[in-house]
């Protein structure tokens, strides 16, 4: 078969879903040598994706996703005659007739409407419902995300796989003057970091972990909090007025993300809704364990590997960091073995034969 695949998402600044599509497709590709694959981008970088079964096309424009998807996407898929199209981001183009794959990794805008505003929402309703209709397969990450599609939209439950993710290898513990040296650079020496890494939306509950640093530093006064991603929700003010205790950073350096990771003394995501939550386990592989609340794919995938809250509450978590401070070795060896056990399982080459099998089963022309 000619696959096409949407490569928006793979770009020289990386975001959660192209650092799953480029994890995923870097195994799936030399796993599936019968189908040739063609990769459309929407800016030229160095994808890292040499495969012989494997062209690349750059489709540059200025523009939104959305634009780009339906105008320049589109018509080089339907040009190119392809049997089969793949988008690793939610949607699918319009007035496409190529058969395709999806993948979803949550629907959160269905879930917590509050978050999104109201054209942002009626545009996912709109292109969600068009898509979900579409597709032939959708994948999502977590049995979570699977049973809130079934729930909340008309797709058939037999339509939806799902496909945990695995961790890239090149997530590590960093050494300990890599770490030193990085902290260094942040002005960050002596002190003890709780950490953040995500774009800050609604869900994530950002405020209240700035409020529980607060409450923290009262009993900790060397614990600081690093809070890296693109603030999308939480007033500006709140963010740069403390700059004692709060270090903001809206984006950190792919190579620099092994030694923020390790010189973590606990990795915070007390978010209310997500697909699967790469982040903690890209944390557990830098030696790192996490303060999690206990609600969708992460109290699935974490339950013994992480620490809970069960309510965003400051107190709560202010509570749950300063506890786990107070036996921070003997908490972290713990949740570290079990990580151990359990990460062979979370392999991106396992997930990549879980893909190619339901690819394989599909029929071997578009109609």
């Amino acid at each position: 078969m000619k696959i096409a695949l949407d490569g928006a998402c793979l770009s020289s600044r990386l975001t959660g879903v192209g650092r799953y599509f480029q994890s995923l497709l870097s195994e799936l590709l030399p796993l599936d040598t019968a189908n040739e694959y063609t990769l459309f981008l929407k800016e030229d970088f160095e994808t890292h994706l040499d495969f012989p079964n494997l062209h690349t096309h750059v489709l540059a424009r200025q523009g939104s996703y959305l634009y780009w998807q339906n105008t320049l996407l589109g018509k080089a898929v339907r040009r190119g005659h392809f049997d089969l199209f793949w988008s690793p981001n939610y949607t699918l183009p319009f007035f496409m007739p190529t058969p395709s794959l999806l993948t979803v990794h949550d629907i959160s805008w269905k879930a917590l409407p509050d978050n999104y505003s109201p054209l942002n929402r009626l545009y996912r309703n709109f292109a969600g419902a068009h898509s979900f209709k579409r597709a032939r397969v959708i994948f999502t990450d977590s049995d979570f995300s699977r049973d809130e599609i079934i729930k909340r939209t008309a797709v058939p439950a037999a339509k939806v796989k799902r496909i945990h993710l695995g961790i890239d290898e090149r997530f590590r513990c960093a050494a300990a003057g890599e770490i030193e040296a990085w902290k260094a650079h942040h002005g960050l020496t002596g002190k003890r970091l709780i950490g953040f890494l995500g774009n800050f939306f609604k869900r994530r509950h950002v405020p209240e972990i700035i409020a529980a640093q607060k409450i923290l530093r009262k009993r900790h006064p060397d614990t600081v909090l690093l809070l890296i991603g693109e603030n999308h929700a939480v007033p500006e003010n709140t963010l740069k007025k403390n700059k004692m205790d709060i270090l903001w950073l809206q984006r950190l350096p792919e190579n620099e993300l092994n030694a923020f990771y390790s010189s973590l003394s606990l990795f915070l995501n007390i978010s209310e809704y997500e697909g699967f939550g790469l982040p903690p386990m890209e944390a557990l592989n830098c030696d790192t364990v996490s303060l999690l609340l206990r609600r969708s794919s992460l109290a699935e995938l974490y339950g013994d590997l992480a620490l809970f809250v069960d309510r965003p509450d400051p107190e709560l978590i202010a509570a749950a960091i300063s506890g786990f401070l107070q036996q921070e070795e003997e908490a972290k060896r713990q949740l570290l073995n079990r990580w151990q056990v359990r990460k062979p399982y979370f392999s991106w080459k396992r997930a990549a034969k879980e893909y190619l099998r339901e690819i394989e089963s599909l029929p071997c022309k578009s109609s």
